[in-house]
């Protein structure tokens, strides 16, 4: 994959889920479908209005083309399109974000920005300014990917606000779960990752659907599964890919549990009806708790259950 990829690769250390939180306002008005990004003249048109602020189409077409650079994918109209829907929907979610983080005085400088692609770049050995060239030799305006951070670095600060001391488990929850896993010695557990697509909308079910099964589709061809996550994903796992990390079938719902338990490590699920949506899990590992040392495995299988 393209060295800017693998920089944008560590943006689920940044990233964060969609969560509800008290008193965030949450009117969106106008159309939640974008249509494609014209000629230059096209690019200001408005896509949807968000508590009075909106998202064109310019908006539109740069994430969407960070993310098919992100995922080393081509950036033809045909991928771009199918990625319009879901790119819209998360753009609205970021404007709502934002305005939440506005609104408590959250701060989040241009110094704060700055440092977080110059981390991004150190963690890649590119030189001062290496990610920003990259980007523009792909076509997409910087601002893009500054936009995105500023609204992830507000969102984790207004999260640690609220969360307060509730962040940190306490020497009661941490004896509770090594009592618990114990109790679980024998039993077998299951490394796994997930992406969770919500249907807002029962009418835009089938669109929905197929753009899950266009992420599935990606993901066999090598898309990494934590970028996939960062970007779509609207579970609080977004936060660090995906990730689910160690967990017990019981801790599935039960129709992701009984795929799961069927999954060789390495293998991909088709899209899953759940409460909500539709969610997608990975297998990377598995395990006897107490018994096993697990050991990483890089095969990827397609799997169809």
């Amino acid at each position: 994959m393209r060295q800017t990829a693998r920089a944008l690769l560590l943006l689920p250390a940044l990233a964060l889920p969609v969560m509800a939180v008290p008193g965030m306002p949450a009117l969106a008005q106008g159309p939640m479908a974008a249509a494609p990004a014209g000629p230059a003249g096209a690019t200001n048109g408005i896509v949807a209005v968000i508590n009075g602020d909106i998202v064109t189409r310019g908006d539109v077409d740069g994430r969407r083309r960070l993310f098919a650079l992100n995922a080393g994918l081509p950036a033809s109209p045909e991928v771009l399109e199918r990625l319009t829907p879901q790119v819209t929907r998360l753009l609205v979610d970021e404007r709502l974000r934002l305005q939440d983080v506005q609104r408590r005085r959250i701060p989040v400088t241009d110094t704060d920005i700055a440092q977080a692609v110059a981390e991004l770049e150190r963690r890649n050995n590119l030189q001062a300014g290496g990610l920003v060239a990259q980007l523009r030799r792909a076509g997409v305006e910087p601002r893009v990917l500054y936009d995105q951070l500023r609204v992830q670095i507000g969102w984790a600060r207004l999260l640690r606000q609220i969360l307060g001391p509730q962040a940190q488990p306490s020497d009661e929850e941490v004896a509770e779960q090594i009592a618990l896993q114990r109790a679980r010695v024998g039993q077998p557990e299951f490394l796994v990752s997930e992406i969770f697509i919500p249907v807002d909308d029962p009418a835009e079910e089938a669109e929905v659907r197929r753009f899950v099964d266009e992420v599935v589709s990606q993901l066999r061809r090598g898309v990494p599964f934590p970028v996939a996550a960062t970007q779509f994903s609207q579970a609080q796992t977004a936060l660090q890919g995906g990730d689910l990390g160690w967990v017990g079938l019981e801790a599935l719902d039960q129709d992701v549990a009984r795929i799961v338990g069927q999954m060789p490590p390495g293998a991909i699920s088709n899209a899953i009806p759940v409460p909500g949506g539709f969610q997608i899990v990975a297998l990377r590992q598995r395990r006897e708790v107490g018994r096993d040392l697990a050991t990483m495995l890089t095969l990827r299988q397609a799997f169809f259950p």
